[in-house]
Order: structure tokens, then sequence, then C-alpha cells
């Protein structure tokens, strides 16, 4: 018979160091070969950067024209309803029309020296408002006898009105006007038949 064949048992700790010393050498090749790879490849990166905030856009500029707004003139809630109608002072009478076109009618006094004629005045207005205000400018004035007939001789005087004068009135109380430019000391007062009668006592008609 054949002697049986004894079983060499190599110890772990051998087997182990025997692994090492053969795959020691193997390791450095291959980091050698693939580790710097890796390296240059990491270094190739692009490095993240925060982006910059973007400019803020320059505001934009509202160009306003300098010139002033046009003035309207409007009527208040008072205007022309207030000052339409007929008003009336010591002699004299003034039509205003919602038109805004007015008349005014006053006593002239005789025609002539040599007359035994009553002449009045006649005028023609037009009215414009001005916030609680009502201007008036004369457009045509003529004289005319008692049987209404023109008289063109006659002289009212330096200080009668003419074409181009002008009026401003305000209401001052119900019914009751009060003409802010009157000259010469003249009644300044217009009254409309709802006036009161102090007032229609200062209107003297």
């Amino acid at each position: 018979m054949t002697a049986p064949v004894r079983r060499i048992r190599i110890p772990l700790l051998v087997a182990m160091m025997v692994a090492i010393v053969l795959v020691g050498p193997i390791a450095v090749v291959l980091w050698r070969t693939y580790g710097a790879s890796a390296e240059t490849s990491a270094s190739a990166l692009p490095v993240a950067t925060t982006p910059a905030s973007p400019s803020s856009p320059a505001p934009e500029t509202t160009t306003q024209s300098s010139a002033a707004p046009a003035k309207t003139n409007s009527a208040t809630g008072k205007t022309p309803g207030t000052f339409v109608g007929e008003w009336r002072v010591h002699g004299s009478s003034l039509t205003i029309k919602a038109d805004l076109t007015g008349t005014a009618v006053w006593n002239a006094g005789l025609c002539s020296m040599t007359s035994n004629l009553m002449c009045s005045g006649h005028a023609d207005l037009r009215f414009t408002a001005d916030g609680e205000q009502l201007r008036g400018k004369y457009t045509a004035v003529r004289y005319l006898d008692q049987n209404d007939r023109k008289v063109p001789s006659f002289d009212p005087g330096a200080d009668a009105v003419q074409v181009g004068d002008t009026m401003t009135l305000v209401a001052v109380n119900t019914d009751v006007l009060k003409q802010t430019d009157v000259s010469g000391g003249a009644n300044p007062y217009l009254c409309g038949p709802r006036a009161s009668q102090q007032w229609r006592t200062e209107c003297n008609v």
C-alpha cells in the first residue's frame, strides 16, 4: 500500500503576508496609472462661483411737462344759474341769459339840451364765468330816445360806458348781486325779484 500524502497546512498569517507581497506591487502600478489621471481630471473641473447679482435696471424717468395745466373758466354750481335773470338798481336794469349773453338798459337823461325827449342807454354784453364771479364785457353800446329811435348825436359824457369796458358781478345774498368794479359812487347792488325788502331798499327799486 502507498502511504497517504500529508496535507501541509499553511498558517493563515503566512498566507496574508504572501498576499500582501504579491498584491502590493500591482496596487502601486494601478495607482500610478489611474490615480494621477483622476487627480488631473478633478483639477480641470470648473470652480463653482456665486453668480454676480444682476445690476438693477435704472429706474424709468417720467418726463413731466413743466407747463402749468390750463385753467378752465368753468362755473361753480352757482354759475350761471345764480346770475341768470333780470336785475334792477335805481334807473338801470341788467338781463343775463342762460347762454351768458346779456343786455343792460339805463336812464341817460335828456337826449339834448334843446329836446324834451328822454334818452336811454342800451348795451349788449358777453359774460364769462370765473369761479364764483361773472365777468361781462360790453360788445355794443347805443342810445335811443323814448320812441326807440337811435340818437347818434347823443353825448353821454366822458365817463359813459364804451365798447370794451367790463363789469364783474358776485352774488352777495339771495337774488342780490354786487358789481365789484363800480366807480364814481354809483350804487353797486342789483336786486332780483326774490330779494328781501331790505335789499330792495338798498337797490332803491
